[in-house]
């Protein structure tokens, strides 16, 4: 036996058979993965034809005991791999899943994956190109990869991202910067994605210049893109389900969730425990009962156990110690809605719907319970009906186009709007018990995240980039507005308001920018490190001038560019005349302001050619006019 052949455990010509048991288990040929999206899909597997997605699994395993002096001497690397478009309850069977190499783990810390996978890869190359012949179909069939599974070391190993996640760009899907993730959403839009051409380029120029290994996150080229046509790095390393939720994100919030139950004497670890094992588990929760937590487990941070059992347990915990626990608590709200999201995320198949759901509650971590009753004990007051008249749904959608519309300039005195009626009773009863003796009001998680979205989008009605200054002006009328808000510990009293509405104003036009909106879509990635043109950060960011209002208005509705050139053709043919139409030319140029706009911003034309397109621009009445459409006031003289 060659050397090539002792790396392989599963060669090509043992793969039929196993390719003729998935087609038996097929309902029909047209078969394929409902969970590959538009973007991900592989052209040789979106076909109507038969063929074969391979979905590969790669890990370490430890064969000596991982506690004793023989730990890593013995550590084995293996590559499994299943043929992923056939169903799932086919797919997860032992006899479905091969092994296709193995190898000591310091064979691939010395050679590397190219090298190791050298045999596999052949074979997964003749697989593409040239297919495998089933005698009992009678036809030759092709296949590719689909993805490959591993945890995140494993995946960024062999993927040629860096397997240090202490680095600035630790993350294989996105260019997001180990600062910024502590302040933006994941969700929000404001990382950029990675994408095959960029890369592409970025691994091409790592070759070239190894110090922008840690600029990008990438130290390397992936040798399964490098050698398959139909697999790219970018698409093929989904999130591993298992490393990421139920042995990393589970454990941890668990611990935490009970440390809280158990302290408000809900209940005891004791109670917790017996409950655990003596619970009649039917069917696979037999096997995949879970363990009794330790006493440990509030000082570890984490309940331990593996993936199994820790599904199991946030599963059953409702049927455990749910009548423990009175209704409306906050923390058993939290353990609830992660509860919901798992029974999404593992879900068998995905519609429209249960997408657009899963997207709902993973926002939902802002404001995680509805139910809170405010902490201090505050006194009834008579209701308004101006008060009462507050729009319901200004609280929920924030992004109204209302907002955008800006005919005045940045006001002396900041206008405090109105809050939901929930948020204004609050405030209403904590500045009473301020001013009876200045109790300061404990803001729950999900008011100051209504607070904060309402400021925001009052706040972009007037700029969309506001100075240091004007967030200043805004808290200090916040507290001055309700002083039941004023920080003690800050020298201001509105300190830690300032920082927060920051973040909430930057996570506003990142919500702008997903709606398309000119005025911060033009800025869009040049507030990271990198840009995707290679551009240092904040180079020709285009923000307002002061007094600039309208700086990139949005196009009249119904109306694009192509529709609103003709509207300038017609208008400097209309100036060609001895006696223009006054009302005709105002109108125009009203309608036209937007286009104009993104001339004069992302071109800088010459006077010239500005003459030359918009002649009207350059008549004594057009001047005020415009003056008065940037800044949304009157110049000089009064305009009729």
């Amino acid at each position: 036996m060659s050397e090539k052949d002792s790396w392989r455990a599963s060669p090509l010509k043992d793969f039929a058979d196993s390719v003729w048991q998935a087609v038996l288990m097929l309902s029909s040929k047209r078969y394929v993965l409902d969970s590959i999206n538009s973007e991900t899909k592989i052209p040789m597997i979106d076909r109507d034809e038969f063929t074969i997605a391979l979905g590969l699994y790669i890990d370490d395993f430890e064969m000596a005991n991982p506690l004793g002096t023989s730990k890593l001497k013995h550590k084995m690397c293996a590559v499994y791999w299943v043929i992923a478009n056939i169903p799932a309850k086919y797919r997860s069977t032992l006899n479905s899943i091969q092994l296709a190499l193995l190898c000591n783990t310091s064979t691939v810390k010395k050679c590397g994956y190219a090298k190791v996978l050298q045999p596999l890869i052949y074979d997964l190359k003749m697989l593409e190109q040239n297919g495998v012949y089933l005698e009992k179909l009678g036809k030759t069939v092709r296949g590719t990869v689909l993805f490959v599974a591993a945890d995140n070391l494993g995946a960024h190993s062999l993927a040629g991202f860096l397997e240090s996640f202490s680095v600035e760009r630790f993350c294989r899907f996105c260019m997001a910067g180990s600062v910024d993730a502590q302040q933006q959403e994941v969700c929000s839009g404001f990382y950029q994605l990675r994408d095959k051409d960029s890369h592409d380029r970025q691994v091409q120029e790592v070759r070239n210049n190894p110090e922008l290994s840690r600029t990008y996150g990438v130290k390397g080229a992936c040798p399964l893109t490098e050698n398959l046509d139909h697999f790219h790095v970018v698409t093929g390393y989904p999130p591993d389900i298992m490393h990421d939720v139920f042995e990393g994100v589970v454990p941890i919030e668990l611990s935490l969730c009970l440390t809280d139950l158990i302290g408000k004497t809900y209940f005891t670890l004791d109670v917790l425990n017996h409950a655990i094992k003596y619970f009649n588990y039917t069917f696979a929760d037999k096997t995949d009962r879970p363990q009794v937590i330790g006493k440990g487990f509030s000082t570890k941070g984490t309940i331990g156990g593996n993936a199994h059992e820790n599904w199991c347990l946030i599963r059953l915990l409702p049927f455990l110690i749910g009548s423990y626990v009175p209704e409306g608590d906050n923390t058993w709200e939290v353990l609830m809605l992660l509860k919901d999201i798992i029974e999404l995320v593992v879900a068998p198949q995905h519609t429209e719907e249960t997408l657009q759901f899963l997207e709902y509650l993973l926002e939902l971590p802002e404001k995680p319970t509805i139910k809170i009753i405010p902490t201090v004990e505050l006194e009834p007051v008579a209701a308004h009906t101006d008060f009462f008249e507050t729009n319901s749904q200004a609280d929920t959608d924030i992004l109204s186009v209302s907002s955008l519309d800006r005919s005045s300039q940045w006001p002396d005195a900041f206008p405090i709007p109105k809050f939901s009626v929930d948020v204004e009773y609050r405030l209403r009863q904590g500045n009473l018990q301020y001013l009876r003796d200045e109790t300061n009001l404990k803001v729950p998680k999900e008011m100051k995240h209504d607070i904060l979205e309402k400021l925001a989008e009052t706040i972009y009605g007037f700029k969309a980039y506001p100075t240091k200054e004007k967030f200043d002006a805004v808290t200090e009328a916040l507290v001055q507005t309700h002083p039941c808000l004023k920080e003690p510990a800050s020298s201001s009293g509105w300190e830690g308001w300032k920082k927060s509405l920051k973040f909430k104003m930057g996570n506003y036009r990142n919500k702008m920018r997903k709606l398309g909106r000119l005025e911060v879509s033009i800025n869009a990635g040049k507030h990271g490190r990198h840009t995707t043109t290679g551009d240092p950060p904040n180079k020709d960011i285009k923000k307002p001038r002061k007094g600039e209002i309208n700086f990139l208005p949005e196009n009249p509705e119904g109306m694009d560019d192509h529709s609103l050139e003709g509207v300038r053709e017609v208008l400097a043919n209309e100036m060609k005349k001895t006696k223009p139409n006054g009302s005709l030319v105002k109108k125009h140029m009203d309608m036209t302001f937007a286009l104009r706009r993104k001339e004069v911003v992302n071109d800088k034309p010459d006077i010239s050619q500005m003459i030359l397109r918009w002649p009207a621009l350059f008549t004594e009445s057009q001047v005020y006019y415009e003056f008065n459409r940037v800044v949304g006031k009157k110049s000089q003289r009064e305009l009729p």
